[in-house]
């Protein structure tokens, strides 16, 4: 594994020495950060196919793609379907971690590695479904890039159907809020973690704030990242466009279709609690402050919304 990450890395790597002005050589970077079940495999490479224009290394400022895959090689059932894995190999680096969680993963994505290579990180989780399709039959990646620069937004989500809705946190039903009339969505406080499109600097703060041998199951993030982001990256500012749809597909009722990770609540709650505790004592940074402050202005579904995206098209 740490041979492969050194390699794929610096090949992509530019040299920080140069005095001149930063000009990203590429688009962006798509991180898919787990990969371990044949479903998912299935979704992940219906994904590919429908943004597979943007990925022809033929084009000059197309984009990268990197794949972590988690599943052990005993998982027959997923290493058997070797038609979609070589199709994935076409368009993606496939970097193999036996058992890695998400964060762990993405904590490889390491800043220093691919500063001044790429404009944008686009994360994408394996269980998201790309929905949206164009006339072309592809999804509109290039739509929310327009979205983002037209907003100077430097984070942007397309709606998430299916996504969470816990307890009295009524304000996360923004995440799928249909647009208004006139509007392509919202912007917003928060976001909740599914497919995210992020300035490279928005990236850098995200990678910041993972610590994964301390808290590795990805809870906490996103009600950190507004507040912390909101210090750290110059005209921060987060969007839904509600109008692209990505559909989370997970369904915890049906066996082998829920969650992949069953640890506890109370123990990646106990991770969160952990994770505050450590950047506080050794970083001084204040993340249960971010959380307890988060940015909304009430509990209801659109508690977290701060303005609306004027409709471009």
């Amino acid at each position: 594994l740490m041979s492969f990450l050194i390699s794929f890395f610096a090949s992509i790597c530019l040299s920080e020495r140069s005095s001149h002005p930063v000009e990203f050589e590429l688009t962006g970077l798509i991180v898919i950060p787990g990969l371990g079940r044949a479903d998912r495999l299935t979704n992940v490479v219906s994904n590919i196919k429908k943004i597979e224009q943007f990925l022809d290394s033929t084009l000059i400022n197309h984009w990268d793609c990197v794949v972590y895959i988690y599943a052990l090689r005993l998982e027959k059932s997923f290493w058997k379907m070797e038609p979609e894995l070589n199709y994935l190999k076409r368009f993606c680096s496939i970097i193999e971690n036996p058992g890695g969680k998400v964060t762990e993963n993405m904590f490889w994505v390491q800043p220093a590695l691919i500063r001044n290579k790429y404009k944008y990180v686009f994360l994408l989780l394996d269980d998201c479904k790309l929905e949206s399709m164009n006339s072309n039959g592809r999804f509109p990646l290039d739509f929310l890039l327009l979205a983002m620069t037209r907003n100077n937004l430097t984070v942007v989500s397309p709606m998430i159907t299916g996504a969470n809705k816990v307890g009295g946190n009524k304000f996360r039903n923004i995440m799928q809020a249909p647009a208004m009339d006139n509007s392509d969505g919202y912007i917003s406080s928060y976001l909740e973690i599914f497919a995210w499109i992020m300035t490279f600097p928005a990236y850098e703060a995200l990678w910041q704030l993972l610590y994964p041998s301390v808290n590795p199951y990805g809870w906490g993030h996103d009600f950190w990242y507004n507040g912390y982001a909101k210090e750290r990256v110059k005209g921060h500012k987060m969007g839904i466009v509600s109008r692209i749809v990505v559909k989370h597909e997970q369904n915890v009722l049906l066996e082998g279709q829920g969650r992949t990770d069953n640890t506890r609540i109370e123990d990646k709650w106990n991770a969160v609690l952990a994770q505050e505790r450590h950047y506080k004592q050794y970083l001084h940074i204040d993340l249960a402050y971010y959380r307890k402050t988060l940015d909304i202005a009430n509990s209801s579904w659109n508690g977290a919304v701060k303005g609306l995206l004027p409709k471009l098209l």
